[in-house]
């Protein structure tokens, strides 16, 4: 409103001008704080938010059994050089020289876990899950993306994004690793 409106309007009752925009506000701060729901994404990827293992507040995502497991074999990362899937991460390494589920792990990846923070069964249920993407999108005759990643794992949105790079950079999302799937 221009200047000489809203002080014509003052001017004619100020008690009224303020209940206006005293209500005018609340409707704004309650719209604000709304809780907003987000519509489910298609494409497959609502059907991994409801299948085994889905992450609910309060429970990690460590059920990696209840996954099919589509990733490339161990093989596929050289023995000679376990920084392939090496990445940047904040903060301390995450000491997994006790978890039961190491031996699991080729050795690239015992680092790309702990230099991410996660323990291997969690990071073991967050491959399964970039995998079954993947091979979902070749499926359909696309690439996956760092955002199908992002959307499908029950981690942070940046590790999800350093995983996707760490596997790209390994070779890993070549369709070669998923012909017998297909």
């Amino acid at each position: 409103m221009p200047l000489p409106i809203v002080s014509e309007r003052y001017a004619q009752n100020p008690r009224g001008w303020l209940q206006q925009e005293r209500r005018i506000l609340d409707e704004r701060i309650s719209g604000a704080n709304r809780v907003r729901k987000r519509p489910v994404p298609t494409g497959g990827l609502a059907k991994l938010a409801s299948g085994p293992g889905y992450f609910r507040r309060g429970h990690e995502d460590v059920d990696f059994n209840a996954l099919p497991n589509y990733a490339p074999p161990l093989r596929t990362l050289p023995a000679y050089d376990p920084e392939i899937l090496k990445t940047s991460w904040r903060g301390q390494l995450l000491d997994l020289s006790l978890d039961s589920h190491r031996s699991l792990l080729h050795e690239a990846e015992l680092r790309l876990a702990a230099t991410l923070r996660l323990p291997c069964a969690t990071y073991l249920c967050s491959k399964r899950r970039i995998f079954m993407l993947q091979l979902e999108k070749l499926r359909l005759g696309g690439k996956i993306r760092k955002t199908d990643c992002q959307i499908g794992c029950r981690i942070d949105v940046n590790i999800a994004s350093r995983l996707w790079t760490s596997y790209q950079h390994a070779g890993w999302f070549e369709s070669k690793h998923f012909q017998k799937y297909l």
